[in-house]
């Protein structure tokens, strides 16, 4: 006959073995006397790996996910799913609603230094309507 060992026990010996599995006693401990440096590793959860890191092309759910994280949009959401600015500082809904005019945030700047200007939004827009690029916006 088997004997059960107490709850007690039970989580003795749990705590035990994860405090021996999160400690590696050969290297010494060093978080306490480094500073991350800038432009460190962000480590981010999904259900799968991306298929795309091209934000128009990305169809799936970790693509736009991964995407979400690297790229600005014009607009975004907030965390009440409002829409707030992101690259665009405010906008007009003109025209009954079939103009949505788009002014831009003064200072951004593309990773190489050169302004993000309206030709760069019309570019991605071109992109996203044009029937030769397989969108899943178009």
């Amino acid at each position: 006959m088997k004997k059960k060992l107490p709850p007690s026990a039970v989580f003795f010996l749990l705590c035990v073995c994860l405090s021996a599995c999160s400690r590696n006693e050969s290297l010494p401990d060093k978080r306490a006397e480094t500073i991350p440096a800038y432009g460190d590793a962000i480590v981010e959860a999904t259900i799968g790996d991306a298929r795309t890191l091209v934000p128009i092309l990305a169809s799936d759910s970790a693509s736009g996910q991964i995407c979400g994280l690297v790229f600005n949009g014009l607009v975004k959401y907030d965390r009440d799913l409002q829409l707030v600015g992101d690259l665009a500082e405010r906008w007009e809904v003109l025209d009954g609603g079939r103009v949505i005019l788009f002014h831009l945030r003064p200072g951004v700047r593309w990773h190489d230094g050169r302004p993000f200007t309206s030709g760069d939004v019309l570019f991605t827009y071109q992109k996203l309507i044009d029937p030769s690029v397989r969108t899943p916006y178009s």
